[in-house]
């Protein structure tokens, strides 16, 4: 009787040493999974301390970019850039897009800097523009990073005009004051004589200001004058008449300006 309850107790016994030793994780298996961690051959990281630049229309920023092999393995990739058709962008002073690449080569581990540079056209519109840059490894075409950088347009610089620097601010501090004489003529074909365009409606926008600042009519012989306007500011001179419209634009205002526009009657 005594036996048969000692065989019981230790069949027991070692069935729950079983289930315990099922449940609880040994301690190398811990181990191994505190220390063993995953590598990739081929990866890589684009960053740019300035990814954003102020720059006039016509003139250039410079983005420096920094681009790191964080695998394993050397490498090399293919950069491009890119933006708006207006905005020429550049790595390292070369032309980088999909069909002709700017190739970099990093070894493991390795960091390089390039050179990203947006020419601003003076056609380009005030404002914020978007640069595209992506990196793709030549081994892995799955590996790639890109960066978006961004030019912030602004105004040219103007150069000062005769009339500017022979004007200056009295104390009182009123603005300097220039002035623009337009005449809107025709010409018939045939008669190949060119006439003042009486009574024609034309339009003054200033473009710094981004508004209409008057209107009016052409008087005798087409003439009509625009005084006491700003110095330095850019403007557009619109004629509206019974042969169409036509527009003049006229840049860094000086002193004085004088602007025709010509109609020719088919």
């Amino acid at each position: 009787m005594i036996y048969s309850w000692y065989k019981k107790g230790f069949v027991a016994g070692v069935f729950a040493l079983l289930i315990s030793i099922s449940i609880l994780p040994m301690p190398s298996s811990q181990s191994i999974n505190n220390y063993v961690s995953i590598t990739s051959s081929y990866d890589m990281d684009l960053f740019c301390d300035g990814p954003y630049q102020n720059v006039k229309q016509g003139e250039t920023a410079t983005f420096i970019v920094e681009i790191t092999n964080t695998g394993t393995l050397d490498d090399t990739y293919d950069i491009i850039a890119g933006s708006i058709e207006d905005i020429i962008c550049k790595v390292n002073g070369a032309n980088a897009d999909e069909f002709n690449p700017y190739q970099i080569s990093v070894q493991a581990s390795e960091l390089k800097t390039f050179e990203v540079t947006a020419e601003v056209w003076e056609s380009v519109p005030l404002g914020e523009w978007s640069i595209f840059v992506e990196a793709c490894s030549q081994n892995d075409s799955e590996v790639y990073d890109e960066l978006i950088l961004t030019a912030n347009v602004q105004k040219k610089n103007k150069s000062k005009s005769l009339g500017e620097e022979s004007i200056k601010k009295d104390d009182s501090g009123d603005l300097n004051l220039g002035f623009i004489l337009c005449r809107i003529t025709y010409i018939e074909i045939g008669i190949w004589w060119e006439t003042g365009f009486h009574g024609q409606k034309v339009e003054l926008k200033d473009l710094d200001k981004g508004e209409v600042i008057t209107q009016g009519k052409t008087g005798f012989f087409g003439f009509i004058f625009f005084p006491f306007l700003p110095i330095g500011h850019d403007y557009r001179i619109t004629a509206y008449t019974d042969y169409g419209t036509d527009s003049r634009k006229i840049e860094d205002l000086g002193l004085f300006q004088k602007v025709k526009i010509c109609f020719i009657n088919k």
